[in-house]
């Protein structure tokens, strides 16, 4: 009788295991744009990977992170658009929204819109948003990076100033994302009493994965070096 039991188990298992997986893909995890006038969209199409006739799926999204600050977050400002409708504004964090079913190989056409004129203040910000296709048993991660500039800010200027750490809090990884013409060679962790806690080697040309789960939960500075070891930008996080 406990065999049966654990076989019945096992089974329930199994179709639990397949019935739970990632169906669809987007463009790409991260959407950097430099944006500016009365009207801007950012895109990142999401496709419906399976070539199984009838295997249409609906995604799920919800926002899971973002800094923007509350003069970007005016309803008029920005919006985030599935192939159902486009909301006002930034959802708060976790609230889902549903979109209309995607046939298979077919694309739903998923995008950020902004007003960068609206904005009051200039900088780069983040939204990370978690999409699904089966109630969030499974998920992708999509971010749009935001930045907007003053009028004739030099690109120095916004080398270093288009740089981003998301998500913040964080728990075990730590994105870095900056500009491929800021040059930066080395990333280091420092702890609130400047003490350097942990460095990583850049590998790529505009950003870079840090794994932070070894080191105490609080607060931290991250700082980014350039080849002849000057640090060309800082930013504050924090580690859960």
């Amino acid at each position: 009788m406990k065999k049966l039991v654990l076989l019945f188990i096992t089974i329930i298992g199994l179709g639990n295991l397949l019935s739970a997986q990632v169906k669809f893909s987007p463009t790409v995890d991260t959407v950097r744009n430099t944006v500016y006038g009365d009207y801007w969209k950012m895109h990142n199409d999401v496709t419906n990977t399976s070539t199984t006739a009838m295997d249409s799926i609906i995604i799920a999204w919800r926002v899971s992170a973002t800094d923007f600050p509350s003069s970007w977050r005016g309803p008029s400002y920005t919006g985030i658009c599935d192939n159902k409708f486009c909301t006002t504004g930034i959802p708060a964090i976790g609230t889902i929204q549903t979109g209309t079913k995607i046939a298979p190989s077919a694309k739903m056409d998923f995008y950020f819109a902004v007003s960068p004129d609206s904005f009051t203040e200039n900088g780069t910000h983040y939204v990370s948003i978690e999409m699904s296709n089966d109630g969030f048993a499974t998920k992708k991660a999509v971010t749009f990076l935001v930045s907007k500039f003053a009028t004739g800010l030099s690109s120095v200027a916004k080398a270093a100033d288009a740089v981003n750490v998301y998500p913040n809090p964080a728990a075990d990884e730590l994105n870095v994302l900056f500009n491929e013409s800021a040059g930066v060679k080395n990333i280091a962790v420092y702890n609130l009493i400047g003490k350097p806690v942990m460095v990583y080697k850049v590998t790529g040309n505009n950003s870079a994965k840090l794994n932070i789960e070894s080191i105490p939960s609080g607060v931290y500075f991250v700082r980014l070096f350039d080849g002849q070891g000057r640090v060309t930008a800082i930013r504050k996080f924090t580690h859960l």
